[in-house]
């Protein structure tokens, strides 16, 4: 079988499509292209279902790609074991973070210092949006706990504290509610329920003193926390934000006894703890 083209065939999977394969792997599309269509010739059977959307797996072609995973991962592993032996070489680090937490003043703040501190070390920060890391090509994850993965170290890293905020101007308008009952005549923006989001449940301060399958309307559903935050400062509703965001003397906090605690988790393969450049960034992490 040629290496070749399973390295292609794996990268198509792994993007779910051509375009960000060839970005990945520096290649021509047609070049990629046709490197599929011979190696769906060389196993003999079709590997990808081509959509307009991208490439979907067939079922031939999730178990090849369970099988390419494992040897690649372990090929980046070798690598990666190699190179630190080597003092001169630039270690990679991948990091993957969930929904806002690499826009958070809190990372940007931490990362910036560990660069300064490691210069021999390149980050590379990737999307995280499923529960199941295996999904996405990282050493380490920033994200809320992860359940039911028991190869896993995770170690509490941030707690973020959350509460409702409006602005001067809103409360001018529409008054300052005194009650959980107050929040019932007033507009409220919060994040959609069909963003993967780990914050989502933070929102769960807007409905308080309400059961929970008789939640209050909320008028206004957004996908972005810097759409929230603008939001909440040009007057349009109430919003809960954390109260490390960009928070001025135009904001007032609104019934802030209810708050929301969410927890961060520095998480990482188990088989991987012995990589220098992993223990760096876990104690850099502890220290600060």
């Amino acid at each position: 079988m040629d290496l070749n083209k399973l390295k292609v065939f794996h990268a198509v999977a792994k993007f779910g499509g051509v375009t960000l394969a060839s970005a990945d792997l520096k290649m021509r599309s047609s070049s990629i292209s046709t490197s599929i269509s011979l190696f769906e010739k060389e196993v003999g059977c079709k590997l990808f279902q081509r959509h307009y959307r991208g490439m979907k797996l067939t079922p031939e072609g999730e178990k090849l790609y369970k099988s390419s995973k494992l040897i690649f991962d372990e090929f980046e592993f070798a690598l990666k074991d190699l190179s630190e032996k080597n003092k001169d070489v630039i270690s990679e680090l991948k990091i993957s973070t969930s929904w806002g937490i690499a826009s958070s003043n809190w990372f940007v703040d931490k990362m910036s210092l560990f660069l300064e501190g490691n210069p021999n070390i390149k980050i590379k920060l990737l999307d995280y949006s499923k529960n199941n890391i295996e999904d996405t090509d990282a050493d380490i994850f920033i994200c809320p706990y992860i359940y039911d993965q028991l190869d896993l170290i995770q170690l509490k890293t941030k707690t973020f504290c959350f509460r409702m905020f409006a602005s001067k101007e809103y409360v001018a308008k529409y008054g300052l509610p005194e009650s959980v009952d107050d929040l019932d005549n007033h507009r409220l923006i919060a994040f959609t329920q069909e963003l993967m989001n780990p914050f989502n449940s933070v929102d769960s301060i807007l409905h308080i003193g309400r059961e929970s399958q008789n939640p209050r309307i909320v008028d206004i559903e957004v996908n972005s926390s810097v759409c929230l935050l603008k939001l909440i400062k040009r007057g349009v509703g109430i919003g809960v934000i954390s109260i490390e965001a960009e928070i001025d003397s135009n904001l007032i906090p609104i019934l802030e006894e209810n708050e929301f605690l969410n927890s961060i988790y520095i998480v990482y393969k188990k088989k991987n703890r012995n990589l220098s450049v992993i223990r760096t960034f876990v104690e850099f992490k502890k220290e600060t």
